[in-house]
């Protein structure tokens, strides 16, 4: 009885937004780029409704359960591909984990012809992560036949919207009112999916956006994005509300975009003797995995009065739940 009473309460959730204004282009979740403020708050609503039940797991989810859904992980995860996995489980859904190394994919199969051949076993819902920045957008743009829900579980450089959401679902759990609030994002910007994706929600919102880095990381002006940009940390986290480090890649760092990782630790680590410039209350955030010590001192890691960033890989959860259940509620 309790379960269907949840049931109920999840599908009284998505009834009350309009379903023409809670829908994802193409029913798929690509980036946050075309998100609406009515689409965050049926999402964050269900969200919330998930933290509050998330010991009573199994149908949560209104909807027929012979769905199927399929992770596709052509780059290494550890958060998000165990997250999704997670939501999909708590929502009573098995999770189809393809590995790619022994799939058709090593044997020269298009990621088109994989998801035909998984629409073909009655899919529902693919989540791909790719190297590739766009190929999601490709594959709409240019298979419109596919007619399948797809989740963008980061591509490349370009986009990783379910990260950015639940970013701002951990901003808003402590502070509700983010207008005008100043949120500075350091490091790598050029290469970032997350950035990209956090910019999008952060506009949307009202939010103040400063980011700050190397000008070879953050090669943009403010007639190109929609923030103040920076290249001196100092400046840039004076007053800050918030602070989100990003990962320095290293695995791009032989084409010169930093001096060394010394004088990056000197220049743009994020700790507390520079954290002093923000507002007393300030909290920290990073979609890892961390570079210990690089990106962000040790200590301010591990110092859960100013840290949130075990709370963002918690939140993962809830918030992909919630996508799953708009994308799967929707028909074709």
């Amino acid at each position: 009885m309790l379960n269907k009473t949840l049931t109920a309460s999840t599908e009284r959730i998505l009834a009350k937004y309009d379903v023409t204004k809670i829908r994802f282009k193409q029913n798929c979740l690509i980036d946050t780029n075309e998100f609406t403020l009515t689409q965050l708050n049926c999402l964050f609503e269900l969200t919330k409704f998930y933290q509050a039940n998330i010991h009573e797991t199994q149908n949560l989810y209104p909807v027929n359960q012979l769905k199927y859904v399929a992770t596709l992980f052509y780059e290494a995860s550890t958060r998000t591909k165990t997250s999704f996995n997670i939501a999909l489980t708590n929502l009573g859904l098995k999770p189809i984990n393809i590995d790619i190394s022994t799939s058709s994919h090593t044997k020269g199969e298009s990621l088109y012809d994989t998801l035909l051949t998984l629409k073909a076993m009655n899919v529902n819902l693919a989540i791909i992560r790719h190297s590739s920045s766009g190929v999601l957008n490709f594959i709409l743009e240019n298979y419109p036949d596919l007619n399948m829900k797809l989740i963008n579980a980061g591509d490349g450089s370009h986009a990783h919207p379910t990260q950015a959401l639940l970013d701002l679902f951990t901003l808003m759990e402590h502070e509700k009112n983010l207008k005008n609030k100043k949120i500075v994002i350091v490091g790598d910007i050029l290469h970032s999916r997350v950035a990209r994706s956090n910019i999008h929600l952060l506009n949307l919102i009202g939010a103040d956006v400063h980011l700050v880095g190397p000008e070879t990381l953050v090669p943009f002006s403010s007639a190109e994005i929609k923030a103040t940009i920076h290249h001196d940390l100092n400046t840039a986290l004076t007053n800050a509300d918030f602070v989100m480090a990003l990962r320095i890649q290293f695995e791009r760092q032989n084409q010169g975009f930093i001096i060394s990782v010394d004088d990056y630790v000197l220049k743009y680590q994020v700790n507390k003797h520079n954290l002093k410039l923000a507002k007393a209350n300030v909290k920290i955030l990073h979609p890892g995995p961390v570079n210990r010590n690089i990106e962000l001192a040790d200590d301010l890691i591990n110092d859960q009065s100013i840290s949130l960033i075990q709370k963002q890989v918690a939140n993962g959860i809830q918030v992909r739940m919630a996508c799953i259940a708009m994308l799967l509620k929707q028909d074709h």
